[in-house]
Formats: structure tokens, sequence, C-alpha cells
């Protein structure tokens, strides 16, 4: 954020993970950090993973996106719940995410892991290697929308287990040594953040029925639904509503 020039003097300490989230989780898995030998994976306590990243005011000014997150990622858990538990009711249940609170908190998190570290590829931290384009990740943290194909895509699938929990990891483009974006699930629900799609093949992303910037999310499950409402400030960047079967844990 220094391109605004309006830092103030003090860095301040945060988590890579909004700690909104991180409040939430059974536990923080983390595995592929640059530290890290190959295929090791490593629980870490809840205060673990910070580091001086943003001054003092860009992270307060900030923090309404780690609540958006934490906001996100409650109402997730709580659709999943209501589709599995063991209950009577039969009404589908509704629940709000601000879609553009989320992508610019993915942004957020992908630039802090890559100036913090903690993206790596190959074993080697991305910052040693790689490209971010923190001018326009600096655009979308002062409220400008990125601009399509960039932004968030939801993958549907089916997952079979779900657990309390999150996992993030960095997505580059080798071949031009560029970090591209950010790919998180949470508790089975897939999403990717791209803030460049320097080196990438998005066209996969349409083979794979991924979503862009979806606005409903329907959770169906053996006896009742929920439905996740996306909120976007620019409805033309809306896209479709979707669905993911949700089975009843055996």
């Amino acid at each position: 954020m220094k391109s605004a020039a309006d830092c103030s003097a003090e860095l301040s300490r945060e988590h890579y993970i909004s700690r909104s989230i991180i409040s939430q989780l059974d536990e923080m898995l983390v595995e592929g950090a640059p530290w890290m030998e190959e295929g090791e994976a490593k629980v870490y306590g809840k205060n673990a993973l910070t580091a001086r990243v943003l001054c003092t005011r860009h992270n307060n000014a900030l923090s309404p996106l780690d609540y958006a997150a934490g906001q996100a990622f409650r109402q997730f858990h709580e659709a999943m719940d209501y589709v599995k538990k063991n209950s009577l009711a039969r009404r589908p249940k509704h629940f709000l995410v601000s879609g553009d609170g989320l992508e610019f908190w993915g942004i957020k998190t992908l630039a802090a892991m890559f100036v913090g570290k903690i993206a790596s590829s190959n074993g080697e931290a991305m910052i040693k290697d790689h490209e971010l384009d923190l001018d326009a990740v600096s655009r979308s943290l002062s409220g400008e929308s990125p601009k399509p194909p960039l932004g968030m895509y939801f993958f549907p699938g089916r997952p079979e287990q779900i657990f309390n929990d999150i996992n993030i990891q960095s997505l580059s483009a080798k071949d031009d040594n560029v970090m591209c974006g950010l790919r998180t699930r949470w508790r089975g629900v897939n999403l990717d953040f791209i803030a460049d799609s320097a080196g990438m093949d998005l066209t996969s992303y349409s083979e794979q029925d991924a979503a862009y910037r979806p606005l409903i999310l329907d959770l169906v499950g053996p006896k009742r639904s929920s439905r996740i409402i996306f909120s976007w400030a620019d409805p033309v960047l809306t896209g479709p509503r979707i669905s993911m079967q949700i089975n009843k844990p055996k």
C-alpha cells in the first residue's frame, strides 16, 4: 500500500489468515510452507503465522475485510450444518455473504502471503523469484473491483467429508514466474481468487464448471437445503446460480 503515500510510521502484526476465521477453526493445519520439508504438515496455534506486512493505519482500514471473511466463513458453516443436521425441519434456510468483501479479502490474503514469504513454489518463497502485481492489488484494496476475468471463482463439487477447516495455497504461472492468485477450501467449498491472469489458461475454469462471481449457491441435502446469496455492488458483474449436493455423514 506504499503507493497510496499515506502510510503510518509503525508496522502492525497481523495474521496471514484473518483471526476472525482462525477463531472458528478446530485446528490450523499448514503444509507446503517454505520452511517445511516436502510433504510435511504441522498444526499451528491460533496466535501463530503473523507478520508485519501492513502499517497500522492500513491494517485498521482493511479490518472490515477480515470481518466480512469471518462472517462469510460463519455463514458457510451454518448453512452446511443446517443441511446435514438431524432435524424435522424441511424449509430451506437463507444466508447472506458479501461477495465483494470476500473477494477483496482473498486479494488481501494472497498479497500478505506473498510479501510475508509464506507463498511458496517448489519449497522456495515466491517473493524470491516470482512477481505479483502489487499496484493492481493496491487498487483493489482501495475499493476498485478487479476487472473480469480477475476476481473470485467458485468450483462446485460433491464433498464426501466436510471438516471445520480452511485450506489455502498459492497459484502461480510457472513459465512466467508470476503469483496469480489464491486457492482456498472452506469446509468443502472451493474458491479461487485471481489477481493476475498472466500465464494462466482460465479457459480450463469453464471446463471445470467454475462459476465466476456466483450470485446464489444452493446447498442441497437429503431432506433440506440452504441458500447462500452473494451480494455484489455491481449487479452487472454477478454470475450464475449454482448448487452443491451435500451428503449426510455416515
